[in-house]
């Protein structure tokens, strides 16, 4: 994974600058791959679309009309070198940015409704619970909906998120129906195994690759396994620590340390909800 130059964002609304690294290069080598896409590795990051004001709380997206400019090492520049991260969104507030309707085009709707998907798929991914709440799963279930309507059937990939969007909803019958017109041999091992949950009656995300294995054969190499795996709070990032590196951890994207004590947030109670 490699960074490029440090992009500078101007918030729209009090004009605070945050600093991100592009990420130029990356690769999901011996990461974990979900059925909802989603990944965790070492090696993979990718540049985030929206963020909050560390001031104002303002939710933006980090595209070119808040970008102020590039921080490099030859640039004379204190503030933009000292410009902090911009804080990611959690999932209250991709709702938010949702409801306020701050996308303007059908490719930022998806951004926001995946990331929603994610975010409630996340809370059983790292279980944390094991059901949603009445109103959670009203979200949820009013989001998929709306998120397969803004996939391209006639392509595979995408194709493979609306079968999936189906099951997780525990539409079983349709979404298989959509996997077995799926004919091409590299993704026939993804159709088997969600196949699979599919004939179980299983709602829930899977991993497809474990490690940079495939989930449904054996694969003979061998990747170093990382000692310890933490996640952070601030940023929500996954972070990995191999038997070389020392406490105190910092997350590798925000710094915040890692590893302290917090008392889990009160789940959010969301007032009655019909549609997002």
């Amino acid at each position: 994974m490699d960074f490029g130059n440090k992009i500078i964002y101007k918030c729209p609304s009090c004009k605070k600058l945050t600093g991100s690294y592009s990420v130029t290069s990356t690769n999901d080598f011996g990461a974990t791959i979900y059925s909802d896409g989603y990944t965790r590795g070492m090696m993979y990051a990718d540049n985030p679309e929206i963020a909050k004001c560390v001031k104002c709380k303002t939710i933006y997206w980090l595209k070119e009309e808040n970008i102020t400019g590039e921080y490099t090492p030859l640039t004379i520049n204190s503030k933009w070198q000292k410009a902090p991260e911009p804080v990611l969104l959690n999932r209250d507030e991709f709702i938010e940015a949702l409801k306020q309707k701050l996308y303007r085009t059908k490719v930022e709707e998806r951004y926001l409704r995946y990331n929603i998907w994610l975010a409630f798929n996340d809370e059983m991914r790292r279980q944390r619970i094991v059901e949603f709440t009445k109103e959670e799963k009203k979200i949820y279930e009013s989001n998929c909906k709306k998120l397969f309507k803004l996939y391209d059937i006639e392509d595979t990939e995408e194709k493979i998120l609306i079968a999936e969007l189906h099951r997780n909803l525990g539409n079983f019958d349709g979404s298989a129906e959509i996997l077995k017109t799926i004919k091409q041999k590299q993704y026939l091992w993804i159709v088997k195994l969600l196949l699979k949950e599919c004939e179980h009656r299983n709602k829930k995300v899977i991993k497809l690759i474990e490690g940079g294995v495939k989930q449904n054969k054996a694969n003979k190499i061998k990747f170093e396994v990382p000692k310890v795996e933490l996640f952070c709070n601030n940023c929500g990032t996954s972070n990995f620590f191999y038997e070389d590196d020392q406490p105190p951890y910092h997350c590798d994207y925000c710094k915040e340390e890692l590893g302290k004590e917090k008392k889990e947030p009160k789940r959010k109670t969301y007032p009655k909800v019909k549609d997002i």
